[in-house]
């Protein structure tokens, strides 16, 4: 009894709902329907239990969440969200470095719309809860959602080296273009007006966006071609994908608003504490200033170090 007394004291946080009145955010979810399950759930959770800490229970499963669950939980959810497959986020073009592992909203997806906030929250409470997760988003996604709290005075001014994350290639071109002498020639070397490709047209459709009131009707010129590549870089990072970010950024925020993230924390902070420190370690770099108290006799490599 005294077993059974202490097993049912451990387990009592997880006897049902999502926790309310206790220190802990708890969510309850099938495995053969976690992301439909999770998507009710935290659509329907208070955003004051979105900030304590966060325990998961898969239903059928004895156990006490000690980190391992709410890790699987995040590991499973992820790629049913992000996974390019998926469709809310396309793969990139390339960036200025030749990387292609990253994913950027989908600008033609218009078939999802509590998933992006979902998403978004989901990566909020990652962050919540120290959980790194596989996401390879670029730093201009992380510059975006900073801006985007609801705390914050920033403006995302999307610019070259951002949209250099995105496509490396057009970036080049582009700096091709603003750098091209003698200015008179850049119209009939370069044919480009302030259009862009409609992201969500079928390929090959031709359909075009507008990027100033005169749109494909206006050619680019040496005199109007900075505001061409200001307009192009807003349409591509900000313009292009405002719904699916909007919402993405709604989720994130449920979880993180009044926190000192949109006071302190740079992009490339922020990226970190999402998807970690990129590359592997460099064990040869640590091997000087790690110390080695009271090593293991028989570990030969504890053993050869300095």
């Amino acid at each position: 009894q005294g077993e059974a007394g202490a097993r049912a004291t451990l387990l009592a946080p997880f006897a049902g709902g999502t926790g309310a009145g206790l220190p802990y955010f708890v969510l309850r979810v099938p495995r053969d329907r976690l992301l439909e399950t999770a998507l009710r759930a935290l659509a329907a959770c208070p955003d004051g239990e979105l900030k304590k800490e966060l325990k998961v229970v898969f239903e059928g499963e004895a156990g006490v969440d000690e980190g391992g669950p709410r890790k699987e939980f995040f590991q499973l959810l992820v790629p049913q969200l992000f996974d390019p497959i998926v469709g809310m986020f396309a793969p990139t073009p390339g960036g200025a470095d030749g990387s292609i592992d990253e994913i950027f909203f989908n600008a033609a997806c218009d078939w999802y719309d509590t998933e992006f906030e979902l998403a978004g929250l989901l990566v909020g409470l990652a962050v919540y809860n120290s959980v790194v997760l596989d996401v390879r988003l670029p730093r201009c996604a992380y510059a975006k959602l900073l801006a985007a709290g609801p705390g914050s005075d920033a403006r995302f001014e999307p610019g070259l080296e951002d949209l250099a994350e995105l496509d490396g290639q057009l970036a080049r071109g582009l700096d091709q273009l603003l750098r091209y002498e003698p200015a008179r020639d850049v119209e009939a070397v370069f044919c480009r007006t302030f259009a862009d490709d409609d992201p969500k047209a079928p390929p090959g459709d031709g359909a075009l966006i507008a990027l100033s009131e005169a749109g494909a009707d206006a050619p680019v010129t040496g005199g109007n071609r900075d505001a061409y590549v200001v307009a192009l870089c807003d349409y591509r990072l900000r313009g292009a994908v405002s719904a699916q970010f909007d919402r993405f950024a709604a989720g994130f925020w449920r979880v993180l608003a009044g926190s000192a993230l949109e006071r302190v924390v740079e992009p490339e902070e922020l990226r970190v504490m999402v998807q970690g420190e990129p590359g592997s370690l460099d064990f040869d770099a640590l091997r000087p200033v790690v110390a080695y108290p009271r090593p293991a006799p028989k570990s030969s490599f504890l053993r050869n170090q300095p």
